[in-house]
C-alpha cells in the first residue's frame, strides 16, 4: 500500500475514494461485491489551502472605527493570494429577556392496595422493614424553586454583503490565527 504513511494513530486524512461496481459472475450472473479505488490520500491541513476558496468576514457596524479598518488591512495586505474576501457588514441588535418560573409543588402517594407486580417469593427475606411500617402511607412533595433567568437574544437588523473586487488573499492557517487574535468572526466557504 503506497498510502500507509498517511495512516498515523490519533491524525486527520484526507481520503478520496472511488467505489465501483463488482463484476459480474459468468455463471450465476450476479454482481459480485463493490470493488474500492483509494484516489488520494492528504493531512487534514494541506487540503484546507487547496478547498477553501472564499473568506467571509463577518462585522459588526459598532466595531468599525479607522483603527480596526487598517489592522485588518495590514493582515490582508500580508497575506495576499488569489482567494476572494466578502464583507459581510451586520447591524446587531440585543435583547434582554427576563423569564420568571413558577413554583410547582407535586404530592405523590403510595398506592398500597394497588399490586404492581405479582411475582412473589415464598421464602425472600424482608430489607429494611423497620424504615415503613404497611399502616404509614408514604408521602413525598416535589418542589420546584422559582428561578429567575435571563435569556440574551441578538437579532440581525440589517445585513449588507460587500464582495471585494481587489482584495485578494491565499487562506493559510497564519491568517486565520490573525484574524482570531483581532477576535474577527469569519467562515470559509
Amino acid at each position: 500500500m503506497k498510502y500507509r504513511h498517511y495512516l498515523i494513530p490519533n491524525s486527520f486524512t484526507y481520503i478520496k475514494i472511488l467505489v465501483k461496481e463488482g463484476w459480474p459472475n459468468r455463471e450465476t450472473g450476479k454482481k459480485g461485491d463493490p470493488m474500492i479505488q483509494f484516489l488520494e490520500f492528504k493531512m487534514l491541513q494541506d487540503v484546507f489551502e487547496n478547498y477553501a476558496k472564499k473568506l467571509s468576514v463577518l462585522l459588526d457596524i459598532k466595531d468599525l472605527n479607522t483603527n480596526f479598518i487598517s489592522k485588518l488591512n495590514a493582515v490582508f495586505q500580508s497575506n495576499k493570494g488569489n482567494n476572494s474576501v466578502v464583507f459581510d457588514i451586520l447591524e446587531l441588535e440585543t435583547e434582554i429577556k427576563q423569564v420568571e418560573k413558577q413554583t410547582q409543588t407535586d404530592r405523590i402517594e403510595e398506592n398500597t392496595s394497588a399490586v404492581l407486580f405479582d411475582d412473589e417469593i415464598p421464602d425472600e427475606t424482608v430489607v429494611f422493614s423497620e424504615d415503613f411500617s404497611d399502616d404509614e402511607d408514604l408521602n413525598i412533595e416535589q418542589t420546584i424553586a422559582e428561578a429567575e433567568t435571563t435569556i440574551e437574544e441578538t437579532k440581525v437588523i440589517t445585513r449588507i454583503s460587500l464582495p471585494s473586487r481587489k482584495l485578494k488573499i491565499n487562506i493559510s492557517h497564519e491568517l486565520l490565527m490573525e484574524l482570531e487574535k483581532m477576535e474577527v468572526d469569519f467562515r470559509l466557504n
